[in-house]
């Protein structure tokens, strides 16, 4: 970008800022991510601001965003069905213990990822618990 061209964008932001990115890049003969950056550069960027395209519409940037919820809404019934899932690997994993050697070689890989998802369940259990 030459120093004219800066020298016209910086002048056309200050003087209408109310112009949408596109239509100032259009204006000037830049991209408009080049006129966005000029914008947060000269401080001009505000949180909610109207702006006219290239349309001539007006429209509202930076809505306020809703902030998402902390938990989900059901909690309790989350952690009722994360104690469930855990009690069901715990009695799997008995289960397989119990059934002797020729099982043992058969399921091992089994068992060792029944007892690795009850530590994993377990681990996020210990996380949400109020």
């Amino acid at each position: 970008m030459t120093n004219n061209q800066r020298r016209n964008l910086e002048r056309t932001l200050r003087k209408s800022p109310q112009l949408s990115d596109r239509r100032i890049a259009k204006i000037v003969r830049v991209t408009h991510p080049t006129v966005k950056a000029a914008r947060i550069r000269l401080g001009l960027k505000t949180q909610i601001a109207i702006r006219t395209g290239l349309d001539g519409k007006t429209r509202v940037y930076g809505r306020p965003r809703k902030e998402p919820e902390a938990f989900p809404v059901n909690f309790a019934a989350t952690v009722k069905s994360v104690n469930e899932n855990a009690a069901i690997l715990a009695r799997n994993l008995d289960r397989l213990h119990r059934m002797g050697a020729g099982a043992r070689n058969l399921q091992q890989d089994a068992r060792q990822q029944t007892a690795a998802a009850l530590v994993k369940l377990q681990a996020a259990l210990k996380q949400f618990t109020p």
